[in-house]
């Protein structure tokens, strides 16, 4: 059912932020939240770091046309499960106090890189999407 665990994702996020750390100006860091409450200011920025050249009009037609609304509106019925996920439940709703405590304290001890996500205290509020 999943393609990785906490210690593969640690082990990620930690090779990813060490990587960073050594060549920041290698690497653009596009958080999903912000692609998906400004997607134009967030092409707009992939566009520059990548020196890209794409015009405004072609970054705006960008933005239009992935919205998760046209996706799912081209949706094709064979397409695997999760492709276009549209429900949402509060991650507190999700998980028991015990494993939310646990988690917060495995990120403590192992997460070396957040790249700007609370861990600690960031579960209200927090969506975690899933196929109904």
């Amino acid at each position: 059912e999943y393609n990785s665990d906490i210690w593969w994702t640690f082990r990620f996020l930690n090779c990813w932020g060490n990587y960073v750390k050594r060549k920041p100006n290698n690497v653009l860091v596009v958080r999903y939240e912000n692609l998906a409450s400004k997607p134009l200011c967030e092409l707009q920025r992939i566009n520059q770091f990548w020196s890209l050249g794409l015009t405004e009009n072609s970054l705006s037609s960008a933005a239009q046309f992935a919205t998760k609304e046209v996706m799912l509106a081209r949706n094709d019925p064979d397409r695997p499960l999760g492709a276009v996920q549209m429900g949402s439940k509060e991650c507190s709703s999700l998980f028991k106090v015990k494993d939310q405590t646990l988690f917060k304290n495995l990120c403590s001890e192992h997460l070396d890189y957040s790249f700007d996500y609370d861990y600690e205290t960031g579960w209200e509020g927090l969506a975690a999407v899933r196929d109904e």
